[in-house]
């Protein structure tokens, strides 16, 4: 008898493989676009960027050859101002994730501590929009924040506390407060979900055995948020020692680091391979830095979410105000220098005037450079829309350990430096000879592979939480597979797709690094004109263009908002 029941529960449990096996290969045609782009544009680019690495260097030469040297690195680690260059891009991103560290956490809790709907959605609202609007708009108005004609020089120089302009800019000190204002929203959404999972219970425990409110945290809410501070600190981390346009702006290319060296050999020495060696030298950084924060992050799951609204400290609101404000000043100073009736670019600005609105759209380089951003943010947003969704149905009903593989795969875009990225589609276009090297085509290839992993992210979170059975009802009814995911999955899962789409557009339309060398002058996106805008000129139409842009930025986070909920997407 128990023999019988025995075989009988093998037979079935052999059944139930088989169908699970069936099940997850008539799923990978989902996977199959999205993974066939990421092999072809992702993964060969990376490894023939690799390869040109251990080729001898030769001024103005692209092709890749089969003559291995290691004279590149050598030339990395034995000439100081290289290596030298490796440690300063270290220890500023250390010190850059402390620092977001310090504003970070008492916004983050503040977010993960606010109960009321409408003011956790406004404050996911006010963060959003900083992290998505361009890169190029925020370093504006910091410059004309921390130059010497800027609004802290302008102020100490009246009430009579300086006698000459702080040096705000174009070092080490203006290079970190760029970084800081650019990665400070990462780790915000990266520690609301950890201090979100920590009951209140626990700390109200220790202040009913003595425990100070300060204690209580110190040893209670810090250490259980731990993994959070890791994978955002980390995160910060691989963001800032990638950037290329907060050193180039906020450093006026004198802090030397990684990028700027990168961009320099290729741009103007015209030494690929070295360029190259240096790009390997920071894609492994950044990798490695990647690889501690997917285990922190993973270290993450699993707790229980709070209900109740506990009590925060009022140094924690302080500190999240300073925070806003470092966030969001320099996007209100980028619409007042707009605004500007000057013919030169100052803060405050003489006066309120349209002019420099009027300027931008009558300018053609503007106009086309905003032409060219809308078009490749749409075309790229339509195509990872369609290969996102299909991606995030398969890792999430996949039940085989190559979903959780490729769910890391689709992600390493995210992180991944994108001047190296821009570079090795660059290498891969020329070295392939396949047409595609700065053309229209494959700049939106490029913002395929950055813009795609925002929709895997947010379809695959709305996909997580689908109750199944809602699906499986409609089958019992005799609807077919395709009718029953049309009619209830697609309906349901429809506001987390808009998300998505909206998340990759607006990513696309700031896009700088990954087209930093993939653009021509005649191919220009608006992020690139006004950068070069800001770099030789620096005058107030870029911030009349800049206008539009975060109007865009504004109203997509907010129709998001809409379709989402954003605490919970991004929180947790």
């Amino acid at each position: 008898m128990a023999i019988a029941q025995t075989d009988t529960m093998t037979r079935t449990e052999k059944r139930k493989g088989s169908t699970t096996a069936l099940q997850d290969f008539r799923l990978w045609w989902l996977v199959i676009p999205a993974l066939l782009v990421f092999l072809v544009f992702f993964v060969i680019p990376t490894a023939s960027l690799f390869g040109l690495a251990f080729n001898k260097s030769v001024a103005g030469v692209i092709a890749l050859n089969s003559q291995i040297t290691f004279d590149n690195f050598v030339r990395i680690f034995t000439r100081a101002s290289y290596y030298e260059s490796i440690l300063r891009s270290i220890w500023i991103s250390a010190i850059v994730g402390a620092a977001c560290l310090f504003f970070g956490y008492p916004l983050a809790y503040v977010i993960a501590k606010t109960v009321k709907p409408s003011r956790a959605t406004l404050l996911m609202i006010l963060v959003l929009s900083s992290m998505q609007l361009d890169m190029v708009i925020r370093m504006y108005g910091l410059m004309v924040l921390l130059g010497d004609n800027g609004l802290i020089n302008g102020f100490l120089l009246r009430v009579g506390a300086i006698t000459a302009p702080l040096p705000l800019m174009y070092n080490v000190f203006g290079v970190i407060v760029g970084l800081v204002q650019i990665t400070l929203p990462f780790m915000v959404l990266s520690l609301i979900g950890i201090i979100k999972a920590i009951h209140p219970s626990l700390e109200e425990a220790a202040r009913s055995l003595g425990a100070s409110r300060w204690h209580a945290f110190v040893t209670i809410v810090l250490p259980l948020s731990m993994p959070g501070i890791l994978a955002g600190t980390l995160l910060v981390f691989a963001l800032s020692i990638s950037s290329y346009v907060v050193p180039a702006l906020m450093g006026g290319w004198k802090v030397m680091v990684l990028p700027i060296h990168i961009y320099q050999q290729i741009a103007e020495v015209g030494r690929w391979q070295f360029g190259a060696a240096i790009a390997v030298v920071l894609f492994v950084t950044s990798i490695a830095a990647v690889a501690v924060y997917h285990q922190a992050a993973v270290r993450t799951s699993g707790a229980h979410l709070m209900r109740e609204e506990s009590a925060i400290p009022l140094a924690f609101k302080a500190i999240s105000l300073l925070s806003l404000a470092i966030l969001l000043v320099p996007v209100f100073i980028v619409v007042l220098a707009g605004l500007n009736s000057g013919d030169y670019l100052t803060f405050p600005p003489e006066g309120l005037s349209l002019r420099w609105i009027q300027a931008f759209l009558t300018s053609p380089v503007f106009l086309s450079a905003y032409g060219v951003s809308f078009m490749i943010a749409l075309v790229s947003t339509l195509i990872s829309t369609v290969i996102g969704t299909m991606a995030a149905i398969y890792l999430t009903r996949s039940q085989s350990r190559t979903s959780s593989i490729l769910r890391g795969f689709f992600m390493l875009p995210i992180v991944l430096p994108g001047v190296v990225l821009g570079l090795a589609l660059y290498v891969f276009y020329v070295t392939t000879g396949i047409g595609l090297a700065r053309t229209m085509p494959g700049l939106i290839i490029g913002h395929v592979i950055v813009t795609c992993p925002f929709v895997i992210a947010t379809v695959t979170a709305a996909l997580v939480g689908f109750d199944r059975s809602l699906e499986e009802a409609a089958r019992s009814l005799g609807a077919s597979p395709f009718t029953a995911f049309r009619l209830v999955t697609l309906k349901i899962i429809g506001p987390a797709i808009s998300a998505g789409t909206i998340f990759a557009f607006i990513v696309s339309f700031g896009q700088f690094e990954v087209t930093l060398f993939l653009s021509t002058p005649n191919l220009q996106t608006l992020p690139i004109a006004m950068y070069v805008s800001m770099r030789y000129q620096f005058e107030p139409t870029a911030a009349a263009a800049g206008i539009f842009a975060i109007a865009l930025v504004i109203l997509s986070t907010v129709l998001t908002s809409r379709l989402v909920n954003l605490k919970r997407t991004f929180g947790g």
